[in-house]
């Protein structure tokens, strides 16, 4: 079972330390396969910003990723799941599906009718998984660097 841990501020090296266990995953979402703590830390700002919610993700107390989310984006007005990350070692246990039914059934509990997702072009394995969650894709968008994304969206 996974919990969830409300992320403060001075905890950006918990954060880059799962961040940084999945190079893959930086290298398709950030053109890089490490992040350094300025990078961590704008990423973080930025968030704060927007008014997301970020959290540990805690499996038998143990952090092993992060959850994001952004209960009305400015752009769209809608709900968006900005990161779900589960550490490296810990992918391919469920876990980030459990995170999910997690998710949801918050989201659930504060009425939201749906959810969206963007998901780099080029991530298959998160396309993936997406889809086996009941995400379907409904529009492409560019990022500021350039880089494109697959918006998905899923009814709670």
């Amino acid at each position: 079972m996974v919990t969830l841990e409300r992320i403060k501020s001075g905890q950006v090296r918990a954060e880059m330390e799962l961040i940084n266990s999945d190079p893959y995953f930086n290298k398709i979402t950030r053109g890089k396969e490490i992040i350094d703590l300025k990078e961590a830390l704008e990423e973080i700002y930025d968030s704060e910003g927007l008014g997301t919610e970020r959290y540990f993700v805690l499996h038998n107390d143990e952090r092993i990723g992060i959850l994001e989310f952004l209960m009305e984006n400015p752009q769209d007005g809608q709900t968006w799941l900005g990161l779900l990350l589960i550490g490296k070692s810990w992918q391919g246990k469920g876990l980030g599906r459990q995170t999910l039914e997690m998710f949801l059934a918050v989201m659930q509990e504060r009425k939201v009718p749906r959810v969206r997702i963007g998901v780099a072009v080029g991530n298959e394995p998160a396309h993936h998984f997406w889809m086996m969650q009941g995400f379907k894709p409904i529009a492409s968008n560019k990022k500021e660097d350039g880089r494109e994304i697959i918006i998905y969206e899923r009814l709670v």
